[in-house]
């Protein structure tokens, strides 16, 4: 059965739901790159040609239902999960160059301070929008642009924790089998809103286990001095440090200015 022949529902309202060929495209155009696959590589997996996967991306072609499990696997994510983000509001136009804009995937907008570079790194993390405590999530980790997330440094792919006051989240390098992201952020995401949070892996540089303190938005947030300042570890965080041994986040945020 081809995917465009179903019209979905979401699971918490009676909006009616429709899969976006083209959205789709670009979705799979974004998590091949994400995972460092070229057409021909993903054309492999799936047993299918490169110029089969290219019309694939460019809404040309539609999937049947077994070759998107196929593709699911290749991109280490369920195909449920890549089904949810390339749906559309019935009659709602699609939003060109918006890999994230399906009501059914949340997104949120992650930043820390890279000491090394000495500048502000760009996170993007994408969740199932279920209304289940337990869902799946993917991270594309130090994006040159929001609006290229393919663009990154890593990709994980994972699963965030839901409760009333805290979200957790652990992620799996989609490129190796040992590294490990976990984020817990001081709020439930779908709260939506700025959190903070704390994010430890192991440093790419120093291959050694390694924290930062992260700020995580529902929307882009303008990259000034208040942001920078908020990132790095400051006085307090010191204070903490020395007397409990370990890093503690309890200043409040209120300031942000988002990016127009």
């Amino acid at each position: 059965a081809l995917i465009h022949e179903k019209v979905y529902f979401l699971e918490t309202g009676s909006m009616k739901m429709t899969y976006d060929p083209e959205k789709f495209g670009y979705i799979l155009h974004t998590y091949r790159k994400a995972n460092n696959l070229t057409l021909a590589d993903l054309g492999a997996r799936i047993g299918k040609s490169k110029s089969t996967v290219w019309k694939y991306e460019n809404g040309l072609l539609d999937v049947d239902l077994e070759t998107l499990c196929e593709i699911a696997v290749a991109l280490r994510v369920s195909a449920n999960f890549l089904l949810e983000s390339a749906m559309k509001p019935e009659d709602s136009p699609r939003k060109d160059g918006d890999a994230n804009s399906s009501p059914s995937v949340l997104s949120y907008y992650m930043y820390f301070f890279d000491g090394y570079s000495k500048k502000i790194a760009r996170n993007l993390i994408t969740m199932a929008d279920g209304g289940e405590q337990e869902t799946e999530s993917a991270l594309f980790y130090h994006v040159e642009s929001f609006d290229k997330p393919e663009d990154c440094r890593d990709f994980y792919t994972g699963k965030a924790f839901v409760s009333d006051l805290y979200t957790n989240l652990i992620f799996q390098n989609a490129n190796n089998n040992v590294e490990k992201l976990f984020i817990v952020a001081k709020e439930p995401f779908k709260k939506r809103g700025i959190m903070k949070g704390i994010l430890t892996g192991i440093s790419y540089k120093m291959f050694q286990p390694i924290s930062f303190k992260v700020i995580l938005s529902e929307r882009p947030l303008l990259e000034d001095e208040t942001l920078e300042d908020r990132l790095k570890i400051d006085k307090e965080n010191l204070v903490d440090l020395r007397k409990h041994s370990c890093l503690v986040l309890s200043e409040e945020y209120e300031d942000f200015k988002f990016k127009p």
